[in-house]
């Protein structure tokens, strides 16, 4: 395809599957401006109708590759090569889901034979706690140091600034991090969560072997070692 105008290359650019910047640039613009815009698109267009086909192919390919990009790493931590292994759905926006975050990260912290597999919910509403969730998930897969994000989300919450210290402490800027793609990871735990018919937060699951023991509400740490002993006990039978 040949070299486009300005104007007509920002009118295409919005009809590509990643149209922020290019629909910010075009709210900027006049009435008149945008008018003189789809005018000449659409001029084009019939003078070119090829082009106007391959625009709509290379949309489609765009558009199926975001469609099958894989999700990304699920964040793991404490002994993923112990007898116990505790999921859980943290929401940062929700305190009770984060006593049940620290309870269990003193249990995995005090057994090692515990590990934690971390399938991020925020569900509270809270859109700060998906941005948390997905810096958290984002980090992961880029290899920085995810946990550090996390004890400062659990321990002084997911207003702006503390994120952005967290993020400074690891080098890290928001926009370094592929954040819309870590949404995917956020979807499927949500489909994870209806498929096991979670309800309500906070909620883990323990499994030992082929046991496994569900705790929702109000968890205390007590609960969860009894669950683990009891699991323990029957795995062993």
């Amino acid at each position: 395809m040949k070299m486009l105008t300005s104007a007509l290359a920002i009118s295409l650019a919005l009809s590509s599957p990643n149209t922020s910047v290019a629909a910010d640039a075009f709210k900027k613009l006049s009435p008149e401006d945008r008018k003189a815009i789809v005018g000449e698109v659409v001029e084009y267009f019939k003078a070119n109708p090829k082009e106007l086909v391959e625009a709509i192919m290379e949309w489609r390919q765009k558009a199926e590759t975001a469609a099958v990009t894989p999700k990304f790493p699920t964040p793991v931590s404490g002994n993923q090569s112990g007898d116990v292994t505790i999921f859980e759905f943290p929401d940062y926006g929700c305190d009770a889901c984060n006593a049940v975050s620290k309870i269990i990260d003193k249990v995995a912290s005090d057994d090692n034979g515990v590990g934690i597999v971390h399938h991020d919910l925020p569900r509270s509403g809270n859109v700060m706690a998906v941005q948390a969730s997905s810096e958290i998930i984002a980090a992961n897969a880029a290899g920085a140091d995810w946990r550090h994000l996390r004890q400062a989300f659990l321990n002084e919450g997911i207003q702006p600034e503390t994120r952005l210290k967290a993020l400074n402490d690891l080098g890290l800027v928001p926009l370094s991090l592929d954040t819309p793609s870590a949404a995917l990871n956020i979807r499927s735990n949500n489909e994870l969560a209806k498929k096991t018919g979670l309800q309500s937060q906070p909620a883990i699951v323990i499994a030992v072997g082929d046991k496994v023991q569900a705790l929702n509400g109000n968890i205390t740490e007590v609960m969860v070692l009894d669950a683990i002993k009891a699991l323990r006990a029957a795995h062993s039978k």
